[in-house]
């Protein structure tokens, strides 16, 4: 792959970003401050991760990794609000590790057999980067598509079988969130329907 051939920032293409509820996703005031005041599970905190904005914050740094460290591994970074998308698939990730659910209360049994156990995962969540599990963020990006991800050598059959039970796993988050992401905004919607009708009751009131 020719570097010169290829943009210096990668983002799914435009049509993605603007219907696909998870690319619409950024890690703005408003989440900032939602995620803030929620703290994370005692079996998942540390002194330096309380709440679940350090965890987003975390993991937004984490993703980066690969194209800021000494053993770069691609010259194509990615646009920050993929970085952010990354983050908060991971914090769902935790939430469905914690509860062994999906967000709604649903049970996934097919996913009980390769869900890594609370107590396995939860120092890679406070110190990814030490922790070898680089493996999440070639999962995500292979996922969406960056060109430098999109085949993933692995050494080893079992090294190999571990990144795709990554990737799936990922996938099966991803839909997760993204339900989730699409919940919300019908709610957004019907508040603000509920507004409109209200406005429109109160008008028609002090015009009577």
């Amino acid at each position: 792959m020719k570097v010169s051939q290829m943009a210096d920032i990668y983002k799914v293409p435009k049509l993605l970003r603007e219907n696909e509820v998870l690319f619409c996703y950024r890690y703005n005031e408003e989440n900032i401050d939602l995620h803030r005041s929620i703290n994370m599970p005692i079996s998942f905190q540390s002194p330096d991760l309380r709440s679940e904005d350090d965890f987003m914050k975390l993991w937004i740094d984490f993703s980066l990794f690969p194209f800021n460290s000494s053993s770069i591994e691609s010259n194509i970074r990615p646009w920050k609000g993929h970085c952010e998308q990354f983050a908060r698939v991971m914090l769902q990730f935790m939430r469905m590790c914690n509860k062994r659910l999906t967000w709604d209360g649903r049970d996934v049994p097919n996913l009980h057999s390769i869900m890594p156990a609370r107590e396995v995962i939860s120092g890679s969540f406070w110190h990814p980067a030490s922790n070898s599990e680089h493996d999440w963020y070639r999962a995500w990006y292979s996922l969406i598509g960056h060109p430098d991800y999109l085949r993933v050598d692995a050494r080893g059959s079992f090294e190999a079988f571990e990144y795709q039970k990554k990737k799936f796993l990922l996938a099966a988050v991803i839909y997760d969130l993204s339900d989730f992401l699409k919940s919300e905004q019908r709610l957004n919607q019907n508040i603000g329907l509920d507004i409109k009708e209200e406005k429109k009751r109160v008008k028609r009131k002090n015009n009577k």
